[in-house]
C-alpha cells in the first residue's frame, strides 16, 4: 500500500539542521523518523538545488553538500518532485499574488499540484497564504506518528 504525501518539506528544515542553527535537533528527530518511514513527505529538486548552494556559500563545505545529496537517498518518507514549466508559471503567480520570493511560490505550486496543505518550514511567510498551514518539524513528527 502507498502512503500518502501529506507533507511539504522547505529547504531551512535541512539547513537549520546541516548549519548546525537553533532548530537543529527538532530538525534531526524529524528527518531521523523519515529515514524509515513510508513516503509521507515530499520536496522539491529546485529546493534540493538551493539547499546545496546555501551549504556551499555559508558553510564553504563541498563535502557537506555532497554527503547532504547522498543522504537523500537514505530517506524512504521523503520523494522528490521535479516541477515542470507549468507549475514554474504558477510559481511566479503566487509569487506575485502572495509577494514571496520565487522558491516560496513553487512550494506552494507544488503543494496544490500534489494536494498537499501543510508545510513544514520556519518561514513565516507562508502564515499569510490562507490555503496551506505552516508547521515546525516538532508538530509535523507528532502528526506523522500518529496511527
Amino acid at each position: 500500500m502507498e502512503a500518502e504525501i501529506v507533507l511539504y518539506i522547505d529547504a531551512n528544515i535541512f539547513l537549520e539542521l546541516l548549519l548546525n542553527q537553533a532548530s537543529a535537533p527538532d530538525c534531526q528527530r524529524f528527518l531521523s523518523f523519515l529515514e524509515t518511514s513510508m513516503p509521507s513527505c515530499i520536496i522539491s529538486s529546485f529546493h534540493v538545488f538551493a539547499i546545496v548552494l546555501v551549504i556551499q556559500h555559508k558553510a564553504k563545505n563541498m563535502q557537506l553538500s555532497k554527503r547532504f545529496l547522498e543522504s537523500l537517498q537514505s530517506y524512504s518518507g521523503i520523494s522528490i518532485y521535479h516541477a515542470d514549466i507549468s507549475t514554474m508559471t504558477a510559481a511566479v503567480d503566487l509569487q506575485v499574488q502572495h509577494h514571496l520570493d520565487f522558491d516560496d511560490g513553487l512550494a506552494i505550486a507544488a503543494m496544490r499540484e500534489m494536494a498537499i496543505t501543510k508545510i513544514v518550514s520556519f518561514d513565516a511567510h507562508f502564515d499569510h497564504v490562507s490555503s496551506i498551514k505552516r508547521i515546525g518539524p516538532a508538530d509535523a513528527l507528532k502528526e506523522l506518528q500518529q496511527p
